[in-house]
């Protein structure tokens, strides 16, 4: 949830999204982003060259605007103005009625499940995120002693899942995990999904790729991998990855490309996500005695805008084609081999058309 891509340029929901969120009884949604200033960015990302996500302050009203009845911080983004910004905005959060799941001020408090109860039946959820540096970066996960993230472990998650069940109707889990832009989770994942639904989860909804990906059903339960980007508009960058809202003047001097590469380059540039970058999936799951029911609906972000997309029978199909394909012993080729071919066409292709595609050939000339 970032705060748009300059100073005063907010995105737009449309009413018809507004009024579709209302009709659920409650919504939970995966906030991945710091809440801060430019100066309170976290000093690690900087030497490590990985991209800080940041939001204004005032910000956090639109997450009642949309409704949103608890978020989970279990993610990459949500220390990246400090873990200490972080606790601050857990107070902050709380204070206008949003539960918050996934971090903390220690291991203890981070684990704690949101509740919510509807007709004498209660639904406990609890927020995590995968210890991979590779695919997510620096994580800062809570100790005894010290605040911070939920880290995502078998041998806690199992156990608490099963504890949850007990005393809850229904236990859900929202996990952030995955490799960004790939159609397909890793097979790592998909194996402690199951586990999960095993201990009694009934379902999981996943976060991480910016890019959607299959939902399954294992047991009669569903699995989301990857709901990919919801109200998370292109942005600008400082020459050190850093994201920040320039003046409107400053801004139309920024180049635009659908590349960052963080680690290499050395100017300041206007981040635009390509078309599955700007579309999520909306999960939609009922939950009863007699059973879960799972759908899902997608968004998408265009032009300033936030709405319901027009495509969803496209996304559809795709999504089943690659359903198929989740937990095969190939699936991780498969993603390098779509991912590698889309940079080639990009690269080689598009570039010829669009100078948003000519991110290599501007880096070269520019660096120094």
């Amino acid at each position: 949830m970032l705060s748009g891509d300059r100073a005063g340029k907010p995105i737009e929901i449309v009413p018809r999204l507004k009024n579709y969120l209302k009709k659920f009884d409650f919504r939970v949604a995966t906030l991945e982003t710091a809440l801060g200033e430019y100066e309170d960015i976290d000093s690690v990302k900087n030497v490590r060259g990985e991209v800080a996500v940041w939001s204004k302050y005032g910000d956090l009203d639109k997450l009642k605007a949309l409704n949103i009845d608890a978020v989970s911080l279990a993610n990459n983004h949500s220390c990246d103005c400090g873990v200490e910004s972080m606790l601050k905005m857990i107070e902050r959060l709380h204070y206008g009625g949003v539960q918050c799941i996934g971090a903390g001020k220690n291991n203890i408090e981070a684990m704690q499940p949101a509740v919510f109860e509807k007709d004498g039946e209660t639904i406990a959820i609890v927020g995590c995120c995968k210890d991979d540096p590779y695919a997510l970066g620096t994580l800062h996960f809570a100790t005894a002693t010290e605040g911070g993230l939920y880290r995502l472990d078998e041998k806690v998650i199992v156990p608490q899942i099963m504890e949850l069940k007990r005393q809850y109707t229904f236990v859900a889990v929202v996990v952030h995990w995955g490799v960004e832009h790939m159609w397909l989770p890793e097979n790592n994942d998909v194996a402690i999904a199951k586990k999960m639904i095993d201990a009694g989860a009934d379902m999981i909804v996943g976060g991480h790729p910016h890019h959607i990906q299959p939902m399954v059903t294992y047991k009669k339960r569903p699995i989301y991998y990857s709901l990919g980007n919801f109200h998370f508009p292109d942005f600008c960058l400082d020459k050190v990855s850093n994201t920040y809202y320039p003046d409107e003047e400053e801004f139309m001097k920024l180049p635009s490309f659908s590349w960052m590469y963080a680690e290499k380059r050395n100017f300041p540039m206007h981040y635009f996500w390509k078309y599955y970058g700007r579309l999520g999936m909306i999960s939609e799951v009922n939950l009863s005695k007699d059973g879960v029911t799972a759908g899902k609906s997608f968004s998408i972000y265009k032009n300033g805008c936030l709405s319901k997309s027009k495509c969803s029978l496209w996304h559809r199909i795709t999504l089943r084609f690659f359903s198929a394909l989740v937990g095969n012993k190939h699936s991780n080729k498969i993603n390098h081999g779509i991912w590698k071919l889309r940079s080639v066409f990009e690269n080689r292709v598009l570039s010829l058309f669009s100078k948003k595609y000519t991110f290599f050939k501007h880096m070269n000339s520019h660096n120094y």
